[in-house]
């Protein structure tokens, strides 16, 4: 039985009970059905009464965070590098660009961005500008989900 121990960041504390919670997920998906938490409730063995909507809550972030891991490990095997401030300093040495894929989000919208762009060192910060850009870009951290390769 699933006895929540006040620490939302411990993701570890549902790892018994992802199994069943993904054959949930894919019984939804089968039926089109967006993995709303409700859906969820009464449905996963062994965790039922007052932490039940803590417990699904923890599921859903474990499984978003498999999911990046799974991306990630597909990127870098398939030869991409992760998007830090020394992979762009690298490629400003050698004077290269960068090809970017990556999340990015605004107050109400996620979108990708795949593209080529330039390094750059702009106010002390490493970052990425449009290829004939000369004025405004990226910073890193503004990206989610980010590789790159050195093109």
């Amino acid at each position: 039985m699933f006895k929540f121990n006040k620490d939302f960041k411990d993701l570890k504390q549902v790892e018994p009970f992802f199994k069943d919670f993904e054959k949930e997920c894919l019984k939804l998906k089968e039926k089109n059905q967006y993995p709303y938490n409700d859906l969820f409730k009464g449905k996963i063995k062994g965790i039922k009464g007052e932490d039940e909507e803590r417990a699904i809550f923890l599921l859903q972030s474990l499984k978003r965070k498999k999911e990046k891991e799974k991306l990630k490990d597909k990127m870098i095997t398939g030869g991409w590098l992760e998007l830090t401030e020394e992979v762009i300093k690298e490629a400003i040495e050698k004077k290269k660009k960068v090809k970017l894929s990556a999340k990015t989000t605004c107050s109400w919208m996620t979108f990708s961005v795949e593209k080529t762009l330039k390094p750059k060192y702009f106010n002390g910060k490493y970052g990425l500008m449009e290829l004939k850009a000369r004025t405004k870009g990226y910073g890193i951290k503004q990206f989610e989900d980010a590789f790159c390769k050195l093109v």
